[in-house]
């Protein structure tokens, strides 16, 4: 194992992604305009949160193995699969009707 190799470098990652999808979408959010439209801007940004985590995660795993970085590579594949999942558990949970629909 490489001393540049360490499980939690995937993680990292990851969440400074997420962070900044995050500031994204407060961004977006705080700069849209009530009555614009039927759905705010800020809905279509969080739409794309998995979608454009592949903007991220495919470059950045790329990179983890062609440097030979198995365990980090790892971490950010299950880290982006984590997020999948809740991700679909949420738009399962909005499609239904469930408790996230006000």
């Amino acid at each position: 194992m490489s001393p540049k190799d360490r499980f939690w470098h995937g993680f990292v990652v990851l969440v400074l992604g997420h962070l900044a999808q995050v500031a994204l979408f407060v961004i977006v959010a705080m700069l849209d305009k009530p009555g614009t439209g039927p759905l705010p801007n800020s809905f279509f940004v969080m739409i794309g949160f998995g979608l454009t985590q592949l903007l991220y995660v495919v470059p950045a795993t790329l990179f983890f193995l062609v440097t030979k970085r198995w365990r980090a590579a790892g971490a950010l594949f299950v880290g982006a699969v984590l997020t999948g999942l809740l991700n679909l558990v949420v738009w399962l949970l909005i499609a239904s009707g469930g408790p996230l629909v006000p």
